[in-house]
């Protein structure tokens, strides 16, 4: 999996260097582990191992490219992946959402607070456990000073647009009213997170899925407790940054590189 990951592009390590596989600091693995992992309940059915809508890394200003993921132990029920593309999520926007935000840029700060990894979910999600990754993380946020980041960019190679909204991190939106930036924040995450426009890979032995990190949202949908999930993953490096840091100091990105 290594071998074939540099081959698409370069690697970096994944920041919770306490889940890497067999000695490979490229390589992650994230399994359904009630002591770690949050469990929780969605729309009344509890699940392990959930991780709502996010990009990767879309806290820092150069976040990772993409993911590589394979799926090293398959359970019997549950483990789907989520994505949705967050191009297409533009394209759909009414226009005058498109030019509420257009120009606009938010500050983006690391958070683990459930509160906040669940205030846009589009389920109804109640905390059981937030497990011992989520715990350690809390201790963290001076690892990555806060970005700004726009809500609209242009992908250079291709010039098409993309919505610049994630809803995982802790934000508000530049040079309007906190209460304005909430609604406006609520807006986007409700649109960004229709899962109608998802699809949810179903994993068989031995898929590998590959994603674009810049473009897209993902999530992990959680397993019935009992059930045993594992997936390997390795992380591509940035082509280019997507923010630029709130103040200077803080995460050296270019350190991480494998």
């Amino acid at each position: 999996q290594v071998r074939l990951s540099e081959i698409i592009g370069p690697l970096v390590r994944h920041f919770q260097e306490d889940r890497i596989v067999g000695g490979h600091p490229e390589l992650v693995g994230f399994a359904a582990d009630p002591d770690k992992d949050l469990t929780v309940e969605v729309d009344g059915r509890t699940v392990v191992g959930f991780i709502p809508w996010h990009g990767d890394s879309r806290w820092m200003a150069e976040p990772s490219h993409g993911g590589i993921l394979r799926v090293h132990r398959r359970p019997q029920r549950g483990g789907e992946t989520g994505f949705i593309d967050l191009i297409s999520a533009y394209d759909r926007l009414p226009e005058a959402l498109k030019q509420a935000i257009e120009g606009r840029e938010a500050i983006v700060e690391f958070d683990s607070d459930p509160e906040i990894l669940f205030r846009y979910h589009p389920h109804e999600i109640r905390v059981i456990s937030a497990g011992s990754a989520i715990e350690a993380m809390r201790d963290r946020r001076g690892d990555f000073p806060p970005i700004v980041q726009p809500l609209v960019y242009r992908q250079p190679e291709t010039g098409r647009t993309v919505l610049g909204f994630t809803p995982l991190p802790r934000q508000r939106v530049i040079g309007v009213a906190p209460e304005d930036s909430d609604a406006l924040l609520a807006r986007l995450a409700e649109h960004a997170t229709d899962e109608r426009h998802a699809y949810f890979h179903r994993w068989q032995d031995e898929d590998l899925v590959l994603w674009d990190n810049l473009r897209m949202l993902h999530q992990a949908c959680g397993v019935p407790p009992g059930e045993e999930r594992e997936v390997w993953r390795t992380t591509l490096a940035a082509p280019y940054p997507l923010a630029r840091r709130l103040e200077d100091g803080g995460f050296a990105w270019k350190g991480q590189a494998a």
